[in-house]
C-alpha cells in the first residue's frame, strides 16, 4: 500500500467495500489513507454484500441498491460541471 505522502494530490476517488469481500481490508485501508492525504473520497461500505456484487443485482435487492448507488456516483461524476 502506498504511503499517505504519495497519495497527496491524486484525483478524487470512489471506493466501494463489502463485508464479505476478501479485499475488504485493503479497500478500507486505501479509502482511509486517501482521506488522511486530503483526497476527496466517496466511500460506500455494503456490509451484507460480497465481492462481485454488481453481477448479482438481478437476483438480490441489496445488490441492486448498491449497484444503483454506484451508478448514481458515476453519473454525478460524469456530469459534474456540465450545464
Amino acid at each position: 500500500m502506498q504511503s499517505i505522502d504519495k497519495l497527496k494530490g491524486v484525483p478524487p476517488a470512489y471506493v466501494y467495500t463489502c463485508g464479505f469481500d476478501p479485499l475488504r481490508d485493503v479497500g478500507v485501508e486505501y479509502a482511509s489513507k486517501l482521506q488522511e492525504a486530503g483526497v476527496k473520497v466517496t466511500w460506500h461500505h455494503f456490509d451484507s454484500l460480497t465481492h462481485g456484487f454488481l453481477q448479482f443485482a438481478p437476483w438480490s435487492a441489496k445488490a441492486m441498491e448498491a449497484t444503483q448507488t454506484v451508478g448514481s456516483d458515476i453519473k454525478r461524476e460524469m456530469y459534474r460541471g456540465v450545464s
